[in-house]
């Protein structure tokens, strides 16, 4: 039989990390009824935590849809606290940002340099430590609206992916539930399996954005 790779890692990785129960009944169920003791161990590496591969001549269709099923379920448990997290730490950037605008303003229109207009030396000083707090503001703006650890992009686009991610798992989570009672081709569920997967790599990398 030709192999074919299917990758199912990020599935595997968020049930191992959320619901390790379900990943075990997922091995224990497809293991047991594995008569070749290479199917056993090849099932046993495909629902190992940072494996990239699975091969189809090792989890047959119902092995796949099962983790995708599952894995997806456990996505979706996951995306309303990152979405959650992502607005908490989105307003406070804009809070500061905007103490930051008003501290700009406050220099940009000489109030600092009428109040000290007799005292060079407290306008100086009054001066660099207000342009000070403003600078500090935006940083730590930037720093609010920046992944904490990896990831591309700012939190304002991890957003609009989550929101995204959000809507395309619950569609898929229906058509994959709807393929576990029928019998659809091996192609079809590798291509949804695949979908299922990278949503899930989607969502590790945006909790490693926001929790790391």
């Amino acid at each position: 039989m030709e192999s074919q790779n299917i990758r199912v890692n990020s599935l595997v990785t968020l049930l191992s990390q959320y619901d390790p129960s379900a990943l075990s009944t997922i091995k224990k169920s497809h293991i047991s009824s594995a008569y070749e003791t290479s199917r056993r161990e090849g099932i046993e590496k495909i629902l190992t935590p940072g494996l990239t591969l699975g091969e189809s001549d090792v989890g047959d269709s119902k092995l796949y849809l099962e983790v995708a099923i599952k894995g997806l379920t456990v996505a979706r448990t996951r995306i309303g606290p990152n979405i959650l997290r992502l607005r908490e730490r989105l307003g406070k950037a804009k809070k500061i940002r905007l103490i930051g605008q008003i501290v700009a303003a406050v220099t940009s229109v000489g109030l600092i340099s009428a109040l000290f207009a007799k005292k060079t030396g407290n306008l100086t000083i009054a001066t660099a430590i207000i342009n000070f707090a403003g600078i500090l503001c935006t940083l730590i703006a930037n720093g609010l609206e920046t992944p904490s650890h990896g990831g591309s992009g700012n939190l304002i686009q991890l957003f609009e992916v989550l929101a995204k991610t959000d809507v395309e798992s619950e569609l898929l989570l229906q058509e994959l539930e709807v393929m576990s009672e029928i019998n659809s081709s091996k192609e079809v569920i590798r291509a949804k399996v695949a979908q299922a997967n990278a949503l899930a790599n989607i969502l590790l990398n945006g909790e490693r954005m926001l929790w790391a």
